[in-house]
């Protein structure tokens, strides 16, 4: 035993006499792997910046592309709606609805142009619409439907537009100008006309000796802070309607059904309210200074107030 363990012995320092380095070598061949993970690292890192910025250019070339075929698509639908042939036309106000689905970006510019298509069709006459004017040819009526889906609603714009008639049922019409337009008899149920442009619109009714006059159906609509200022409103249908903080000085709302309406600060300094519905209606702080009412003393005790007309900064973008 004691002999195998000399044998081990002179092995092992045979050994160290053969590679006296041995350790110097294993420590340079460490250093020399670090430094090749070191390497590798570097080169993945480079390429994986350089990935990155191949992916940046080729996107932005991408979104280049994809601008110019837009821009291609809007010139071409524009320049459509111009055409002698009305399919053509219906055609292009399709394409500029779709030109605004892809891209919202362009969805106020489109609804700037089917607004302006619209006026331009539908403008109001010195003696106002035409008689029996309905929606009026298919492509007019496609571009007042578009211009409502897909335009951005401050972009549109139907003011001195003859509009009598109209079915807009829940239309998103907020901060929309409509001033001077004609809505007779227009059906605006639900219609969101917060903050709408409609001073002196009129929606009113066709027939002064109807025995049973109706003017706009504006039932449960949103026109809290509108701008109605000497809109003729007689005999409309306001039954439920949100007018919280509209302005409604001189406006004519003689007949007019406000049945559980909301007019809790509306301006309605100079207004004819004759014969006007207000059963159930909230007058909390209503401005009926120089208002015309059937028992005004009735709106007073019920929260209406008598001031000066204050004016109300306009908040929509435009």
């Amino acid at each position: 035993m004691a002999l195998v363990v000399i044998i081990r012995r002179a092995v092992a320092g045979r050994r160290t006499r053969r590679c006296p380095n041995c350790r110097r070598t294993r420590l340079r061949a460490r250093t020399w792997a670090q430094l090749g993970g070191l390497v590798t690292s570097l080169v993945t890192v480079v390429a994986l910046v350089f990935t990155s910025l191949s992916l940046h250019e080729t996107r932005r070339q991408v979104d280049a592309t994809m601008t110019a075929q837009l821009a291609e698509r809007f010139t071409k639908a524009v320049d459509q709606t111009g055409h002698d042939k009305p399919h053509v036309r219906l055609g292009g106000i399709y394409a500029l609805g779709t030109i605004a689905r892809d891209s919202a970006d362009h969805r106020p510019t489109v609804g700037r142009v089917l607004s302006a298509y619209v006026r331009r069709h539908r403008e109001l006459g010195p003696d106002g619409c035409a008689a029996d004017v309905g929606r009026g040819p298919v492509d007019v009526a496609a571009a007042l439907d578009t211009a409502l889906e897909v335009g951005a609603s401050h972009a549109v714009n139907f003011a001195r537009s003859c509009l009598d008639g109209v079915e807009l049922p829940g239309a998103a019409l907020r901060c929309a100008n409509l001033t001077g337009a004609s809505l007779r008899v227009a059906d605006l149920r639900g219609a969101d006309l917060g903050e709408a442009r409609l001073a002196g619109a009129r929606l009113d009714v066709d027939a002064a000796d109807d025995p049973h006059p109706f003017g706009a159906n504006l039932s449960r609509a949103n026109l809290s802070h509108a701008r109605l200022g000497g809109a003729d409103l007689r005999h409309a249908d306001l039954t439920g309607a949100d007018l919280t903080g509209a302005d409604l000085a001189d406006a004519r709302l003689t007949g007019a059904d406000l049945t559980g309406a909301r007019l809790a600060g509306a301006q309605l300094v100079g207004a004819d309210l004759t014969g006007a519905t207000l059963t159930g209606a909230d007058l909390t702080g209503a401005n009926v200074r120089k208002a015309g009412l059937d028992d005004r003393a009735a709106a007073l005790r019920r929260g209406a107030v008598d001031q000066e007309h204050r004016s109300r900064p306009d908040t929509c973008p435009r």
